[in-house]
This record gives C-alpha cells, sequence and structure tokens, in this order.
C-alpha cells in the first residue's frame, strides 16, 4: 500500500510573482519529460499519476519505490485527493495508469494524458471554463485501464 509524505515535490510551487502560471508550467513540463524516461517494470520513481477531481485534476508523483510512497504536485490548482485514496494505492495500480497513460500518449500522439488534461485544465478559460474535456478524457483513461476499449478498437 501507497504512503503520502508530507513534503511536497521539491520546486517553486508558490504563487508568487506574475509569472507563477508560467513557472508551473515549465516545472510540471519537466515532470513529464523525466516521467517519460522511467521503465514502470524497474522503478516507478518519478512517475506522474493523477486522479480526477473537483475541475481539475490532483497530481501526485512516486518518490520511492520502497515503501512506494507519493508526493503532491501543487500545480496550478493544486487538488488532492484524500489520503485514503493514496494510502490503497498499490504498485500494480501506478504501473497500470503509467502504461495506461502511454498507451493513450502513443494513440493520441502526446505527452501522455497529463500531457493532454494539464493543458486543458490551464487554458480552460478558452474552452469556456468547462470540466467537460478533462472528464472526457478521464473517462476514456479509465475505459482503457480497464479494459473496455481494447488495443486496435476505434
Amino acid at each position: 500500500m501507497a504512503q503520502l509524505t508530507n513534503q511536497p515535490c521539491p520546486g517553486d510551487w508558490s504563487f508568487n510573482g506574475d509569472d507563477w502560471d508560467q513557472r508551473h508550467s515549465d516545472q510540471f513540463a519537466q515532470l513529464q519529460n523525466e516521467a517519460a524516461k522511467i521503465n514502470p517494470s524497474k522503478s516507478l520513481v518519478g512517475a506522474l499519476v493523477s486522479f480526477p477531481w473537483a475541475d481539475g485534476s490532483a497530481i501526485y508523483r512516486v518518490s520511492k519505490d520502497k515503501p512506494l510512497t507519493l508526493q503532491h504536485v501543487p500545480v496550478h490548482d493544486a487538488w488532492q485527493v484524500p489520503y485514503t485514496q493514496i494510502r490503497g494505492m498499490r504498485r500494480a495500480d501506478i504501473v497500470a495508469m503509467v502504461v495506461g497513460d502511454r498507451k493513450l500518449a502513443d494513440k493520441a500522439g502526446t505527452v501522455g494524458i497529463l500531457g493532454v488534461i494539464h493543458p486543458l485544465v490551464q487554458n480552460r478559460r478558452s474552452i469556456g471554463n468547462s470540466s467537460l474535456p478533462v472528464v472526457l478524457l478521464m473517462a476514456l483513461r479509465s475505459a482503457e485501464m480497464t479494459g473496455i476499449i481494447r488495443e486496435g478498437v476505434r
């Protein structure tokens, strides 16, 4: 079972200054690039996992393999899920999320589901402040992870 560290992901996630939005985006892009390089069959350290929450996503990063430990990534709205949801995660759950994100990325040509969701959440003003795209993408991800969407089915 996973643990949650009380230390957020390293970086300047403050809302200080006029450039906080760009700073958050740059730091998150760096985390995404690092996450794209990991091999989930060896180590999950650096993997990003996202949970639909409120009008966006709660994003966490794996900080340790043993014991499996997640840390909050307080990007933009900085949503968090209840600790009990994190505590219930197993290594296999995180691997499934990472693999599902990568499969969807291959189909969508993006940097994982987070690469699709994050720009939509960040630019929600341009889509009429609607969370529908986020909800649809999370539904697609869940469907793919649970096998509802199979390889080759469009």
